[in-house]
């Protein structure tokens, strides 16, 4: 993995969000000399023109706390419990670039959408052929057409109602409003929970920067193993209070859910990581 560079992000709440790391397994991506970013919208980035975008996606990663906890809360954690996807944070450059980071197999990742190149083909796809001269000459008077207003109108109204059609028109995902569960996020034996756990805590340590794959010394991937195996046991311990006899809510068990489990891991990696 090559590191490409970094950026920050100003999301739409005025919170920046820091050390926004960009890597690619391709030597030759290079990022546009754009230092920051803004969140717009919600984006479906599957429909996304492959015409618009200027190369492969990068991986994102960041040692930031606060950047981890925005990106696991709003590509991860805010669709699965609205049961979308296919949403991705749309963040404008400059005029005619823009970002738009998504989550998909277990990374955020980033693509770049530029429309510097495309503006320039407008001319020739719009560009009108001109028709050759013809040799037959009609001499008789020209017709005056009365040009229709109510068809100019109406066409005017149809042009103030067309809408974009890479970004929603409506917001996607409410936090005040109630969700309807879905029963795939309920994890019921416990193998779903392990293999839950174990996603949980890769995705986790990705975001901060911590894979075997990106480190080269010995030392750091056995502390990344130790990591991970220590977080897996404490995880599976915290799990155990729904079982304590003493504990009188555990009379009528709880079901467990996605979300909470994203919540102990976390909370587990934060103590065992993160430095403040």
């Amino acid at each position: 993995m090559n590191h490409i560079g970094t950026i920050k992000i100003y999301d739409s709440t005025k919170q920046v969000l820091n050390d926004v790391q960009l890597w690619s397994d391709k030597e030759t991506s290079k990022l546009p000399n754009i230092a920051s970013c803004s969140s717009i919208s919600w984006i479906k980035y599957a429909e996304i023109p492959l015409y618009l975008t200027t190369a492969l996606p990068f991986a994102i990663y960041s040692n930031d706390p606060a950047t981890s906890d925005y990106f696991r809360k709003n590509l991860l954690e805010l669709p699965l419990s609205n049961n979308r996807t296919d949403l991705g944070i749309l963040c404008k450059a400059d005029t005619d670039t823009y970002f738009v980071f998504y989550y998909e197999y277990e990374t955020v990742k980033m693509i770049v959408i530029a429309f510097t190149e495309f503006n320039k083909l407008l001319p020739h796809l719009n560009g009108k052929s001109h028709p050759t001269s013809n040799t037959v000459v009609d001499l008789s008077k020209p017709v005056r057409a009365r040009t229709s207003t109510v068809l100019i109108d109406k066409i005017i109204e149809k042009k103030k109602q067309r809408l974009n059609p890479f970004i929603t028109t409506t917001p996607m995902i409410t936090t005040n409003a109630p969700t309807k569960v879905d029963n795939s996020l309920i994890l019921s034996s416990q193998e779903q929970i392990n293999a839950a756990i174990n996603k949980i805590i890769l995705s986790g340590l990705r975001m901060r920067g911590l894979s075997q794959n990106l480190v080269t010394s010995h030392n750091d991937k056995l502390t990344i193993k130790e990591i991970h195996q220590m977080t897996f046991k404490a995880a599976q311990f915290a799990l155990r209070k729904q079982n304590y006899s003493f504990n009188k809510k555990s009379e009528t068990k709880k079901l467990l859910r996605l979300n909470d489990l994203q919540d102990i891991v976390e909370s587990l990696l934060q103590l065992f990581v993160d430095v403040e």
